[in-house]
C-alpha cells in the first residue's frame, strides 16, 4: 500500500466491513430455519410460523395483531437496498405482487387488452395485429388507467386495514372471486370424447 495514495483498503472501507460484521454477531449461533410449507406442500399459516419462532401470541389474537407481532421479529425486518435508497431521497417504495392485478396496474392493462381483442377478433393473425393497436387506443380513450390506479390505492388501503386476500378480491372485483383456484380446465382421457 502507498501511504497517502488511493488505497483499496482505506479506513472507510475497513470500518464498513467491521460494522457489517458487528451487526451479524448478534445472530451468531442463533440460526433458525423454519419451513414455510407443511408436509402436504401447503403454505403454513401465520400463527403456526409465529409459534415455531417462539413468539408470544396473546389469546384471541386478531389477524392484524398477529401480523404486527410477527413483523417485529428480526427475520421479518429485512430492508432492501431499493427501500434504503428510497428513504434516502424521500421516495416511498411499494412492492406489489408480480401477477396480481389488484395491486399491479400493468396486469390490469394486459387484462383489458386481452378482453378487447377476444371480443373483437375474427381469429386471423392480421386482425390480431390491428386489434392490439386498437386495444391500446381504447385503453387510453376510456381512461382505464385511472380506474386501475384508483383500485390499486384502494386495495393497498384495504390490506393495510387488515383485510385478507379473499376480502379484497370480493370487495373490489367480484363476489364470485375465490382465493384458491381448485382446478383449471383440463382435458383428460375421461372427457376426450365429450
Amino acid at each position: 500500500m502507498n501511504i497517502g495514495g488511493n488505497n483499496y483498503f482505506d479506513n472507510e472501507t475497513i470500518l464498513k466491513q467491521f460494522e457489517r460484521l458487528f451487526q451479524l454477531l448478534y445472530f451468531k449461533n442463533v440460526k433458525v430455519t423454519i419451513e414455510c410449507y407443511d408436509d402436504d406442500g401447503e403454505s403454513k399459516d401465520l400463527l403456526k410460523l409465529a409459534e415455531e419462532l417462539n413468539l408470544h401470541i396473546p389469546q384471541n389474537c386478531k389477524l392484524f395483531e398477529l401480523k404486527e407481532v410477527v413483523s417485529e421479529h428480526a427475520a421479518f425486518k429485512n430492508v432492501s437496498k431499493l427501500e434504503k435508497l428510497g428513504v434516502k431521497y424521500g421516495v416511498k417504495i411499494i412492492f406489489a405482487p408480480k401477477f396480481h392485478c389488484e395491486t399491479n396496474p400493468i396486469e390490469g392493462f394486459w387484462c383489458h387488452s386481452k378482453q378487447f381483442i377476444r371480443k373483437n377478433t375474427d381469429q386471423t393473425f392480421q386482425a390480431l395485429v390491428s386489434l392490439m393497436e386498437e386495444a391500446k387506443e381504447n385503453f387510453t380513450e376510456r381512461d382505464i388507467h385511472s380506474k386501475l390506479f384508483r383500485r390499486f390505492w384502494r386495495t393497498i388501503k384495504a390490506y393495510s386495514e387488515g383485510k385478507d386476500y379473499l376480502e379484497v378480491l370480493t370487495t373490489f372485483f367480484s363476489c364470485l372471486c375465490k382465493d384458491k383456484i381448485l382446478s383449471r380446465r383440463k382435458i383428460t382421457n375421461a372427457n376426450i370424447d365429450d
